[in-house]
């Protein structure tokens, strides 16, 4: 492998390990679209950071700027491939159909099309568009970037398997015995 070559691949198996950081971020963080009403266990009663009640997750601006984050992080990940040359006609097609989508996602959040616009709307288009841009990333990786990937998954999957746990052998049972 040359060493422009190495280094772009260098640098998007960084950009990969911050796309992953970020893809796991709502398993261990809330991102509660309304801030004032969620499902989320971990966020009932406590309140968004910065709305009265204080307390843990992200509100509707901070999870758009995550969805932000990992879109641009997608698209650095797949520029630095491509310009590595690694992005195949496979490749390019998968990118021309994601663009097609994120046209639709934006007819739609903007008010257009049968369904209007609104904050539900934009919502579900931001998170579509981004999960489209990382997966379009996550198939471009090499197998040294997937190995990255997937430690960093497992490392997350650590805690949340481990409050899984604590709900099950230890809040459950008291729950049913009150």
């Amino acid at each position: 492998m040359r060493t422009r070559e190495r280094l772009l691949m260098d640098a998007a198996g960084v950009a990969a390990g911050a796309l992953a950081v970020l893809a796991v971020m709502p398993a261990l963080v809330p991102m509660l679209p309304r801030d004032w009403w969620d499902v989320d266990p971990r966020a009932v009663g406590v309140g968004v950071a910065g709305v009265a009640g204080g307390g843990i997750g992200w509100g509707p601006v901070g999870a758009a700027v995550w969805m932000l984050a990992v879109a641009g992080v997608a698209a650095v990940v797949v520029a630095l491939h491509a310009w590595a040359g690694r992005v195949g006609r496979v490749g390019l097609v998968t990118g021309g159909l994601i663009g097609l989508g994120v046209l639709a996602v934006g007819v739609h959040a903007l008010g257009g099309g049968a369904y209007g616009g609104g904050f539900d709307n934009q919502w579900h288009g931001m998170g579509w568009v981004a999960a489209a841009l990382a997966g379009w990333a996550a198939s471009l990786l090499d197998a040294r970037q997937r190995r990255l990937v997937v430690g960093v998954l497992v490392a997350a999957a650590v805690p949340v398997f481990a409050a899984a746990v604590v709900d099950r052998f230890i809040e459950l049972p008291a729950t049913v015995a009150d």
